[in-house]
């Protein structure tokens, strides 16, 4: 079974933060998606979710 790609959001570090509301309205409609935020800050990026993930590999690089 082919599992879903991610949806990723991205943020500056010095973005406020989504609000709970528009995360439980996010989290609800990507359903077996997981979804994925990255902050970047500086030039590093982290990422964070509610559920466990591993991000997709670009096998042509």
């Amino acid at each position: 079974m082919t599992r879903p790609q991610p949806d990723l959001y991205s943020h500056r570090f010095d973005d406020p933060v989504p609000d709970l509301c528009s995360l439980k309205c996010l989290t609800y409609q990507s359903g077996d998606v997981p979804l994925i935020f990255a902050l970047v800050d500086h030039g590093d990026i982290s990422f964070y979710s509610f559920r466990d993930f591993t991000l997709p590999r670009d096998l042509g690089h």
